[in-house]
């Protein structure tokens, strides 16, 4: 009864651990102070060229997410478990200048990829908010609006098997996480030819997060009418 035991053992399928990445072996500083964005691409930059599953451990620390350039962003690889458990990320006071309405100012990109986990982590942004009480406090214009985590398909391809878990964010004003397919048209005309599939975002918390637009008639309106307004509101128009 061995051999056949021993035969059965030999084809079992083989399953390949994860090769394991941690923030602490790369210049990641996680002090708040100092732009992390270059860092954390040389750490990703080096996940993506190992084939196979990979396993990134981002430890406690307070990210800053420099944002130098509207394109600059770190692109996250397929096949990858991320874990942010107790990671703080910043975005800058002050956001690369865009005159166009895409791409986003973005920390987080990819395209078409699949099979990827996102665990942990908060995120702090400066969004402009009416009611506070210091207005010099609102780092960010009304029309500013960074995004976190983007995934960006191309036709015939697109992202697939996505988890984002356990993931908080406070006062970013555009997006958190974004997941696009490819389609045509605008409104209710328009038709979808690569969507985005399989995607989970669970036990998240995203407060006074993803206001991407403003009323700009209600901005006028306040000016106009400044007397049926308070000082801040009229300073924020």
């Amino acid at each position: 009864m061995l051999i056949p035991f021993l035969v059965g053992w030999l084809f079992l399928p083989f399953r390949a651990e994860a090769v394991m990445f941690n923030g602490k072996d790369y210049p990641v500083p996680v002090d708040g102070v100092t732009d992390a964005q270059p860092g954390l691409n040389s750490l990703f930059t080096a996940v993506a060229a190992v084939s196979g599953a990979r396993s990134v451990t981002l430890p406690p620390g307070k990210y800053l997410i420099g944002l130098t350039s509207v394109s600059n962003q770190i692109h996250l690889p397929s096949n990858t478990t991320i874990d942010a458990t107790g990671a703080q990320f910043l975005f800058p006071t002050s956001l690369p200048t865009n005159n166009a309405a895409y791409p986003y100012p973005m920390a987080f990109s990819t395209t078409d990829v699949t099979n990827l986990t996102w665990s942990g982590g908060s995120v702090l942004g400066y969004g402009f908010d009416l009611a506070a009480v210091d207005p010099s406090t609102n780092f960010w214009k009304p029309a500013e609006t960074p995004a976190f985590l983007y995934f960006s398909s191309t036709d015939g391809h697109g992202c697939e098997n996505i988890v984002i878990q356990n993931l908080s964010a406070t006062n970013v004003s555009g997006p958190i996480v974004a997941f696009n397919g490819v389609g045509s048209g605008r409104g209710g005309a328009t038709t979808t030819t690569t969507p985005a599939r399989r995607l989970t975002v669970t036990n998240c918390s995203f407060i006074h997060c993803g206001l991407c637009a403003w009323d700009y008639s209600y901005l006028l309106q306040i000016i106009c009418y400044s007397n049926h307004y308070t000082t801040g509101q009229w300073w924020m128009a």
